[in-house]
């Protein structure tokens, strides 16, 4: 055993590292991306010359922008990219729970999309997309104002709020309208946190043959002197370590050519200081096994201000086209800019034999003004001395840029035989399949795809290491359980009794072709297990009803649908496994002619139920009728008698009247007979008293 490893060994040893890859990146890498990137963005060459054509073919940035949208439909599409496999049949649903719950982190805890757009972006222009992975135990904090308060409300308001955070009061005054407070809230993040690492930030030693070998592996990047403060580091190291020197670098200056590399912050905490985060393979114990350090330095002399002993360390690299037995392929760039570059060329060319054609050059004689010659006005005068014809006249040039157009099209096969991307993959040439049968062009888009599904699948491998750290990071740091929303459920969840050695594997459907290839040849699986089914029954040797759950749930999941369970409930799921078990208690089901004799019996039994009560309710309706008609017979007796009563005292009255009449009648003869008799008893006695001889004759 050899002695201990002192700090200033430590130091020589990181520092070496750090240069040696600063230098490998810097001088041997960062020019190769330096091009890639000013291809991609149309730069020029910086060999044009005044008067010529300078345009430049957009081969690299067309070419990574037509791969972008199926990777990103790979890797965000229905399916999971990477899976955990169980080690055994105990192991499945922590399997499905863990690939579930990563997913979630990745995709919902981080910004998973905007994540991958960036890393894939890298790995198809700049050789590599780096992401690096960390469990963020640090503190959130925030303020807040509440007004209107009283002493229970402020109370309760606290009480509340420290439930779910850490809450402090700031500050706090009273006036005519109740308590104002001010209220720090503080509350840990714990979560797994992603990061998309710029190319250049990336350092690794360079002899390495992939990333997990690699004796030394680093993130450099910028700091403010706050932010490392706040990571418990001492000002004055840090301070002494101030420094801009990354702002100079030329990846970062050619993906962004407005830096200026100053830093001019007013705030002295708010300065830039150069920090490494490197984990490097030494024997810093002294028992002749070199073992993995995670060592932090700052500034330009890499002073080292932090150690302590790594299990692992936070990179995921991904690639599209790796080299064996090298760390660095070749991007889909590094394919096209010798096309790009060559189709430049010759689209100049054609254009300046194009502007020649065009534009012929112009002979000035002896009599032509020069200023006139020199003015490409359209319609311009041209003043001439003496005879016209032979003062200009013009050297016409042949029209060549025909010629480069086979060249063009040379290049452009070229470019799809390297990168595989054609017009037929990308869409955009819609005679690209004319004359073709179906056949032919089905094996075209096929033939197209297959370079992409290639690197896809090599990309995947990234998404494995990315997946693994996740799990492990929160398998050894969640501290209580969690509710996350997963297939619109809401589950428990808590990863510290997980396996953390669980296997991750690429998603073996990935890449076996087109999703409308995948959803016809499940439908004619799906066909033949129904009919299976159908013929032999459920519980028959070939297909199980789980198997066919796992087709119905691919064609959902290949149709654009992220959540199966939507539409299909899993035969093994917790609520069906309830459900059957349930019904696996209840009483066997009774004898078939049992039930039809009970059945009968019930059926007489109602027949006759039925009767008796139609011949209840004939009776009443018998008895209802009855009782109506005595009661409209006596209804009628009354009126007859009314009416007989009201004729009787009618005639009565007639009768009484009748006789009124007659006596008054016979009232008035008799008063009149004896009006008579009076006047005839006078006229009489006049007649005796008078006598004859006063000229009455006798009575």
């Amino acid at each position: 055993m050899t002695d201990r490893m002192d700090d200033s060994q430590l130091q020589s040893i990181v520092a070496a590292e750090i240069a040696d890859a600063v230098s490998f990146i810097d001088d041997d890498i960062g020019p190769q991306r330096v091009r890639a990137v000013d291809y991609y963005f149309g730069r020029p060459f910086g060999d044009e010359e005044p008067g010529r054509s300078q345009i430049v073919s957009r081969d690299v940035h067309d070419m990574i922008s037509a791969a972008m949208p199926s990777l990103m439909r790979i890797f965000f599409g229905p399916e999971n990219v990477v899976e955990f496999e169980p080690y055994g049949p105990e192991d499945v649903d922590e399997a499905e729970q863990k690939t579930d719950y990563v997913n979630y982190i990745v995709t919902t805890d981080n910004d998973g999309f905007e994540i991958f757009y960036a890393v894939l972006k890298n790995a198809l222009r700049e050789k590599v997309g780096i992401t690096k992975t960390w469990w963020d135990n640090s503190e959130e904090v925030c303020t807040r104002s509440y007004t209107g308060l009283d002493e229970d409300g402020l109370t309760l308001l606290l009480e509340d709020l420290n439930k779910a955070r850490k809450a402090e009061l700031v500050e706090s005054s009273e006036d005519e309208a109740g308590l104002s407070v001010r209220i720090k809230l503080t509350r840990p993040v714990d979560k797994v946190c992603i990061e998309a690492i710029p190319p250049e930030e990336f350092l690794i030693s360079r002899d390495a043959r992939s990333l997990d070998e690699a004796a030394f592996k680093a993130h450099r990047t910028t700091k403010t002197v706050s932010d490392l403060i706040a990571l418990g580091y001492d000002r004055e190291d840090i301070e002494a370590g101030a420094s801009d020197d990354l702002d100079w670098n030329e990846e970062r200056q050619a993906r962004n050519p407005a830096l200026n590399g100053l830093d001019d912050a007013i705030d002295p905490t708010m300065r830039q200081v150069l920090y490494v985060e490197a984990y490097v393979r030494a024997d810093y114990d002294g028992d002749g096994i070199a073992e993995l350090m995670k060592v932090c330095t700052v500034g330009p002399g890499y002073k080292v201000i932090h150690k302590e002993p790594a299990d692992d360390h936070p990179f995921a690299d991904f690639h599209v086209d790796p080299e064996p037995h090298t760390f660095f392929g070749e991007s889909l760039a590094d394919k096209t800019m010798d096309v790009q570059e060559s189709k430049s060329r010759l689209l100049r060319a054609g254009f300046d034999g194009l502007a020649q054609s065009l534009f012929p050059r112009t002979v000035v004689g002896r009599n032509g003004n020069m200023e006139d010659a020199l003015n490409t006005e359209v319609g311009a005068v041209l003043r001439a001395d003496g005879d016209a014809s032979s003062a200009y006249f013009f050297q016409a040039a042949p029209n060549t840029a025909q010629h480069a157009f086979p060249f063009l099209t040379y290049m452009d096969e070229l470019r799809e035989n390297r990168t595989g991307m054609s017009k037929v993959s990308m869409g955009l040439d819609a005679e690209a399949l004319q004359n073709t049968t179906a056949t032919a062009a089905e094996g075209n888009f096929t033939r197209s795809q297959e370079r992409i599904e290639l690197m896809a699948r090599i990309l995947a491998s990234g998404m494995r290491k990315l997946f693994r750290r996740v799990a492990v990071l929160v398998t050894e740091n969640q501290r209580a359980e969690r509710m996350v929303k997963l297939r619109n459920k809401w589950v428990p969840m808590d990863p510290r009794a997980w396996r953390s050695d669980m296997n991750v594997i690429c998603n073996v459907g990935l890449g076996g072709g087109s999703p409308e290839q995948k959803i016809s040849v499940l439908s004619m699986i799906a066909g033949k297990q129904e009919a299976i089914m159908l013929q032999t029954g459920p519980d028959n040797p070939l297909v199980t009803v789980k198997q066919y759950h796992t087709t119905l749930s691919k064609l959902v999941q290949e149709a654009g649908f992220k959540n199966p369970d939507a539409f299909f409930t899993d035969p093994e799921s917790d609520e069906v496994k309830q459900r059957m078990a349930a019904k696996a208690q209840e009483p066997p089901p009774p004898d078939p002619k049992v039930v039809e004799a009970e059945q009968r019996l019930q059926l007489e039994a109602q027949k006759a139920e039925a009767q008796m009560q139609f011949q209840v309710q004939k009776a009443a309706a018998d008895l209802q009728i009855a009782r109506e008609k005595m009661a409209m017979d006596i209804e009628a007796q009354r009126e007859k008698q009314r009416l007989e009563a009201e004729f009787r005292r009618e005639q009565a009255v007639a009768e009484l009247q009748l006789k009124r009449d007659e006596m008054a009648m016979e009232f008035e003869l008799k008063r009149q007979a004896n009006e008579l008799n009076a006047q005839a008893k006078v006229a009489a006695a006049s007649t005796t008293v008078n006598g004859p001889e006063q000229g009455g004759e006798p009575g």
